[in-house]
């Protein structure tokens, strides 16, 4: 079975004689035992060259693919501390550094906005015996200027709505 990380397949390759991860995994052809994989130190981010591009490597290995599990939704802990503002109503123009790439698929660009998606949960009431609308941090995305998505919110009834799109990217 041919897998590609590009086309949607989501998991860990795992060498059945060695019983190692290969982390970072491109591009794997379970049947023949080839593979393309990122060059990494700690299994996590990948290392570059002087030039700022990702190092690849390719081997053979006997390879079994175990599928990824990610939970169906997200339900925050109703004491979840409040969401800071900045994060939650707009993009933050971050540094773009190599730790952090632009989350659109096959875009490589360093991301260079930081977008936080926020639940709404319970308003709590304050001292002054108003209630105050709160929420919490659910995702946190990077994006390159070309591919920038606005922050979306999700109200404690499920309804997704994008934050005002005016307001979510400074110019």
């Amino acid at each position: 079975m041919i897998l590609n990380a590009y086309s949607g397949a989501r998991g860990v390759l795992v060498d059945r004689d060695t019983g190692a991860r290969i982390p970072l995994a491109l591009w794997a052809d379970t049947d023949t035992g080839e593979y393309v994989a990122l060059r990494t130190l700690d299994g996590q981010k990948p290392l570059r060259d002087g030039c700022g591009r990702v190092i690849k490597y390719s081997g053979r290995a006997n390879l079994a693919f175990v599928e990824a599990k990610f939970p169906a939704t997200y339900k925050p802990k109703p004491s979840a501390p409040p969401v800071p503002e900045e994060l939650v109503r707009k993009g933050v123009r971050i540094v773009a550094t190599a730790a952090n790439e632009c989350e659109e698929k096959g875009c490589h660009q360093w991301a260079n906005w930081q977008v936080g998606h926020e639940q709404v949960i319970e308003p709590a009431v304050g001292e002054d015996g108003k209630r105050y609308e709160r929420g919490v941090l659910t995702e946190l995305h990077y994006y390159c200027n070309a591919h920038y998505r606005p922050p979306v919110s999700v109200s404690t009834r499920g309804v997704e709505s994008e934050v005002n799109p005016g307001l979510a990217r400074p110019q």
